[in-house]
């Protein structure tokens, strides 16, 4: 017995000597080698691990750290973000973790391993759980991915999808119920909703994409930078906005206020319930209001407003033309800058106005006042219930009127009627060609005929009249010819033809007839004088 221990201890010395040893064999060829003549193998420590991240049920017996390459064989499978497989594992302080040995280790081929530079798969094969169990994925040992067996996806360190077909993708991205959620921070805050864009936030069976994106409503569509939306609305467009339910709002700085309100365009705000803003910076804020074209206001209610800068600022106001204004309750004013101030009053045609209630102004440069019309290029009716037609006609009268091209009436209740017509005193009224009616009550009719004075009247081609006179004819030379009775204080002229019967005939004082002999003056009642007609 002595000598066997002897013998051993000297064969130990000689194997710690050479830093090898051999089992089976005395000339090992590696740090440690086993050889066998019979049938056996080696059997390594075999344990249970409760996971890839299992730190307890294997330990170093020097304390610290177990080494990496530590050996045994595990006898539980599990599955889930620590899953791990029966069958030979090894410590690897690298990714602090058992890791099952693979097919490309050398050590043994399972044939179900993934090798690093790929597979040859069938259509059989696949990547994933076998049982009801969400599929992990980690890096740096922390969860970057999850598939869920209810069809939840999520991709992204801290993403989060329920169970039942929603899809995560982006760090802290969020889905509920039915909803996709896609980019850094994007959230889904209700079932069905879709939210795309760094810190998008979508509501109930809504979608919002963009950068910082929101849905402050269910059922609604905000899309683009910062873009919000509220309950069943739209909003398309940077900075986009509609904060009324049903509204849509589409373009840079759209902002859709009001219910079922519409705005279209950069900048465009359509502020009150209905109401429609079309155009960069257009503005629509009256209840039930339209503003279309670039900086068009409409602020009435029920007011519109088409054209560039056009303005429509009261109830029911209307302004239609690049620069047109309405500016008081049942306005309008159509054409390039017309202006409307008067209640009820009408401007159509370019720098029209009308600046008095019930005023009309038709016709370019055209201007009514006070329950006034105005007809033609130029045309001013500037006084109260005036009237003015033809270009450049003037009636600036109260109750005056002027019709022709250049016609005046310029006193009140005056009357110019033809080209450059002129009537200049009250009640005065001239008709024709360049006539003229200067005095108080004076009438001029004819061609540059002219009633100069107080209760003046001339009539024909060139007639003038004084104060208190009456001219007829051209030139003022009387040439009247009629079959009625004319009537004046000393003398009436008969529409008879025909000789009295005799001297004491019946007659009116001052009646006269005229034959082809004789000319016949009643000079008292049933009294005549007669003369006769002679040539010379």
């Amino acid at each position: 017995m002595k000598k066997f221990i002897f013998s051993y201890c000297l064969a130990l010395i000689s194997v710690i000597s050479h830093a090898q040893v051999g089992i089976g064999t005395t000339t090992p060829r590696a740090a440690l080698e086993i050889s066998s003549n019979g049938q056996g193998g080696v059997l390594i420590p075999s344990y249970s691990l409760n996971g890839s991240d299992d730190v307890t049920t294997v330990v170093n017996p020097q304390t610290g750290n177990l080494i990496t390459g530590t050996l045994i064989y595990n006898t539980n499978t599990v599955v889930g973000w620590n899953a791990i497989a029966e069958g030979f594992v090894y410590w690897d302080n690298d990714s602090y973790g058992w890791v099952n040995v693979s097919a490309t280790s050398g050590v043994g081929d399972s044939g179900d391993s993934w090798k690093l530079n790929g597979n040859s798969v069938t259509n059989s094969d696949f990547l994933g759980s076998t049982n009801y169990q969400s599929v992990f994925f980690r890096a740096n040992n922390t969860q970057i991915g999850r598939f869920h067996p209810g069809g939840g996806v999520s991709f992204g360190f801290g993403s989060t999808a329920t169970t039942n077909n929603s899809i995560a993708l982006g760090n802290g991205a969020t889905a509920n119920q039915s909803a996709v959620a896609i980019g850094q921070g994007a959230t889904t805050n209700n079932n069905e909703s879709v939210a795309i864009g760094y810190q998008a936030e979508s509501n109930y069976q809504a979608f919002a994409g963009g950068y910082q994106s929101k849905n402050t409503g269910n059922e609604s569509v905000a899309l683009g930078y910062k873009a919000s939306s509220s309950f069943q609305s739209l909003a398309l467009g940077h900075n986009a906005k509609t904060t009324g339910n049903g509204s849509i709002a589409l373009g840079q700085s759209a902002n859709g206020v009001g219910y079922l309100a519409t705005a279209i365009g950069n900048g465009a705000r359509a502020n009150n319930n209905n109401d429609i803003a079309l155009g960069n910076n257009s503005q629509a804020s009256g209840q039930q209001s339209s503003a279309l074209g670039t900086q068009a206001v409409s602020s009435g209610q029920n007011s519109t407003a088409v054209g560039y800068l056009s303005i429509a600022a009261s109830a029911n106001s209307l302004a239609f033309g690049a620069s047109a204004e309405a500016n008081n309750t049942r306005a309008t004013a159509v054409g390039y800058n017309a202006t409307v101030t008067g209640l009820d009053a009408t401007a159509l045609g370019s720098n029209a106005v009308a600046n008095g209630q019930y005023g009309v102004a038709i016709g370019p440069s055209s201007s009514a006042s006070t329950r006034s019309l105005a007809i033609g290029y130029a045309t001013k009716a500037t006084a109260d219930d005036a009237t003015a037609v033809g270009r450049a006609s003037e009636s600036t009268g109260a109750n005056s009127a002027a019709f022709g091209h250049l016609s005046k009436s310029t006193a009140s209740k005056s009357t110019a009627i033809g080209h450059i017509s002129e009537a200049t005193a009250t009640n005065a009224s001239s008709f024709g060609y360049n006539s003229k009616a200067k005095g108080s009550n004076s009438l001029a009719i004819g061609s540059n005929s002219s009633a100069n004075g107080t209760n003046s009247t001339a009539i024909g081609n060139g007639a003038v009249a004084a104060a208190n006179t009456i001219q007829l004819g051209n030139n003022a030379v009387t040439d009247v010819m009629t079959n009625a009775n004319i009537t004046a204080n000393s003398f009436t002229l008969s529409n008879l033809n025909t000789a009295p019967a005799s001297a004491t005939a019946a007659g009116t004082k001052g009646e006269i007839r005229v034959t082809a002999t004789h000319i016949y003056v009643c000079t008292a009642t049933n009294t005549w004088v007669r003369t006769a007609l002679a040539t010379w």
